[in-house]
């Protein structure tokens, strides 16, 4: 058998202390359920700007039959990921230590957007969004920088922000027509935070604001919604559905 690369053994690591962690909180009775919708937010995490940088390379095309297989089997894969952190948060069964998926079969077709529902791309493909300013706020740098490039191809003026306090900052100078923002962000303020002081603001009341988040439980949805978000999605984002959010979000008028 040929040997382990380093990141097989970490994940094997990974796995190893997940499957401890899970036998202690079934010996100690403590909540399952936000265990694993801890776990799903940091599976999560990593899946988003895997799923943008395909997107990215699709996006600068290449006839390379090689660099395009590959890229399909990236796609391909990330999707099937995708459906598996799903899975696990919406039917998984914990049984004699391991995990038991509790629905249909992994290779089974089914159309299905992670996060919010929303309406599918129309026949032909995508709707194409009219330039928007958008504000970007993530402390993950690999998906900050990702949905910026992706965003910027799509024609949109965008700025990053890595905490709270730079986003309140940025948004106060840059003045977006929407903002995506993850709800576990560093520091005093997280993702709720900053719609509630977006909210407060009479300059940015009117900013569209979407939680793009690893966070997809029923009760993230719902304190989502009281903090002031327009919308919650669960990454990682499909880029395409994406495009056709941004295209149907209606242009408000400027608070006075």
């Amino acid at each position: 058998m040929s040997e382990e690369s380093p990141q097989v053994a970490q994940l094997l690591g990974e796995l190893e202390i997940l499957r401890r962690q899970l036998a202690e909180v079934r010996a100690a009775g403590l909540d399952q359920a936000r265990l694993l919708a801890d776990l799903g937010h940091k599976l999560r995490n990593p899946l988003a700007p895997i799923r943008n940088s395909v997107a990215l390379l699709k996006g600068a095309g290449s006839n390379d039959p090689i660099i395009q297989s590959a890229q399909e089997i990236i796609e391909r894969q990330v999707t099937r990921l995708t459906w598996l952190v799903d899975d696990l948060l919406d039917g998984v069964c914990l049984a004699d230590g391991s995990l038991t998926r509790g629905r249909e079969g992994l290779d089974q077709p089914r159309p299905r957007q992670s996060g919010a529902a929303m309406e599918p791309p129309a026949p032909g493909g995508p709707l194409r969004a009219r330039p928007r300013r958008i504000l970007i706020v993530e402390d993950l740098l690999d998906a900050a920088i990702t949905m910026e490039l992706l965003l910027e191809m799509m024609g949109h003026t965008v700025e990053v922000a890595a905490d709270g306090k730079a986003g309140l900052d940025k948004a106060a100078r840059f003045a977006p027509e929407i903002i995506l923002c993850d709800i576990g962000l560093p520091g005093a303020m997280d993702g709720y935070a900053v719609a509630r002081a977006i909210r407060a603001s009479p300059r940015a009341a009117s900013v569209f604001l979407i939680a793009l988040t690893g966070f997809g439980a029923p009760e993230d949805k719902a304190r989502a919604e009281e903090a002031g978000f327009d919308l919650h999605l669960t990454k990682p984002i499909d880029p395409a559905a994406l495009e056709s959010l941004i295209a149907g979000i209606p242009v408000r008028a400027e608070a006075s």
